[in-house]
């Protein structure tokens, strides 16, 4: 009797409850010599963290940004005035070297570090899983263009307010004008900030550097990637079927 028969009882079948066995015993003809050499393929992961990462940076820097106008205002209000005198060929300060003009540069120093490292410690603590290298260079960046938009709305207003009280004092009369910032600004053709306008990235990226080499984790207190969601947890693996030959349980 041939071993080739379909009724020889010596045959050896493929048990159908065996995954295994099916994928090794299954044909390899049917699949495409193309995929076969480029392999299974590669989830776009890197990508997607990649542009998470980046779209999460620009917004944390605009954030930080935007927060610098009201950074401006507040500077306006706490830095003194500088008395002045109208005259005939124009408005000249009542004292020879004024120091409101030091003390309205030092409030804006002051006022840009603590900004800086406020911007610092809020994006530490509420985008614990940004922490990273582009958390750094997002809050940095954001608190740089943060001076550049304080220091342009407070100038635009107190150079608003300097003209229309110059214009409407008289010959002799005293009038206060709105503190300026002298110690910082953009020069150059390209525009470069200076001075002051530094101080809110210095302070940000300090203090930031400060907070991730205090961290007592290596991930930076995050549990997974820096830029990435959450990683999904993995069921537990189904039990090892029992070893071949093993007796399996009595029944009565």
């Amino acid at each position: 009797m041939s071993a080739d028969r379909p009724d020889d009882p010596y045959r050896t079948r493929p048990n159908p409850g065996d995954p295994e066995r099916a994928v090794a015993e299954a044909p390899t003809s049917q699949a495409h010599p193309a995929a076969v050499a480029a392999g299974p393929p590669i989830p776009p992961t890197a990508w997607r963290r990649t542009f998470s990462g980046l779209r999460a940076a620009a917004a944390t820097a605009g954030v930080v940004a935007l927060l610098g106008v009201p950074l401006g205002l507040l500077w306006l209000l706490i830095a003194p005035e500088v008395p002045m005198v109208k005259a005939a060929q124009g408005a000249i300060t009542v004292d020879s070297q004024p120091e409101e003009f030091v003390a309205a540069d030092g409030w804006f120093a002051l006022l840009g570090l603590a900004f800086g490292a406020s911007a610092a410690v809020g994006t530490w603590l509420l985008l614990r899983r940004r922490r990273g290298p582009l958390g750094l260079l997002a809050v940095t960046v954001g608190a740089l263009f943060a001076g550049l938009a304080g220091a342009w709305v407070a100038d635009g207003i107190s150079a608003a307010e300097y003209h229309r009280l110059r214009d409407a004092a008289a010959i002799g009369e005293r009038f206060d004008m709105p503190p300026r910032l002298r110690s910082g600004g953009v020069d150059g053709r390209v525009p470069l900030p200076y001075g002051a306008l530094l101080l809110p990235a210095f302070g940000a990226a300090v203090t930031y550097t400060l907070l991730a080499g205090w961290a007592r984790d290596a991930d930076l207190g995050t549990a997974a990637s820096s830029w990435d969601s959450p990683a999904p947890r993995t069921p537990p693996a189904p039990p090892a079927p029992p070893a071949g030959g093993a007796a399996g349980p009595a029944h009565g």
